[in-house]
């Protein structure tokens, strides 16, 4: 599995890891603290960027039909799918560190502009897309590149038939308690975890099931 894990680094590395972008994204970061007011959005857009550009690593799978190589080469299913995982929670932690540091170094620099602002602005962009990103998942195994459309489709139907019908208001409100944000990053982590493990198993039925075909 640790082979796997190098690959996908060298890969994502190639395609999306590479100096000028780390450092173009740097630099809006850079830029977007002396815009005031409008930093958290600026710090929003390009935590979304970042997580979305997580993708290349599936669309170039697709491309170079990765999963039919590794079926050919006898690599289990729970090596494939586990060890891309680990991958993706380690860069996503990686991008929610950029984004507490970033909060940080605003205030310092506008110590007006509250950081519990700053924190539910960066906070919700994270939570948001990684709930996103980790629902698409299974369905790039299931469709290939196809999958990011599908995958986005069906999560903002999901999630706005959730917050809009299924789920009475009294119920977003106590999720959702802007008094105590702190409570409900914690609520949002806490399911997305539930997601990630949901996420897991099917992609791991998906590609156990294409390699037995």
């Amino acid at each position: 599995m640790l082979g796997l894990i190098i690959k996908d680094i060298g890969q994502l590395r190639h395609l999306w890891l590479r100096p000028l972008v780390l450092l173009v994204g740097l630099a809006i970061l850079a830029a977007g603290v002396f815009l005031k007011e409008l930093a958290p959005i600026v710090g929003a857009i390009v935590i979304m960027a970042a997580i979305y550009g997580l993708t290349a690593l599936f669309v170039d799978d697709d491309r170079t039909r990765w999963l039919d190589f590794a079926k050919m080469a006898r690599e289990s299913a729970t090596a494939i799918v586990l060890s891309r995982y680990i991958v993706l929670i380690f860069l996503a932690g990686i991008i929610a560190a950029v984004a507490s540091a970033y909060t940080v170094v605003v205030h310092l620099i506008f110590p007006n502009i509250s950081t519990t602002e700053l924190a539910i602005v960066t906070g919700a962009a994270i939570v948001f897309f990684l709930f996103m990103y980790f629902w698409t998942i299974p369905f790039f195994y299931q469709f290939g590149q196809k999958g990011a459309q599908y995958g986005a489709i069906s999560f903002l139907f999901l999630f706005f038939a959730l917050v809009r019908v299924l789920i009475p208001e009294q119920y977003l409100k106590v999720f959702f308690n802007k008094k105590h944000p702190s409570q409900t990053l914690w609520q949002s982590c806490l399911v997305l975890l539930v997601l990630i493990i949901l996420s897991l198993i099917v992609s791991l039925t998906i590609v156990h099931r294409r390699q037995t075909q």
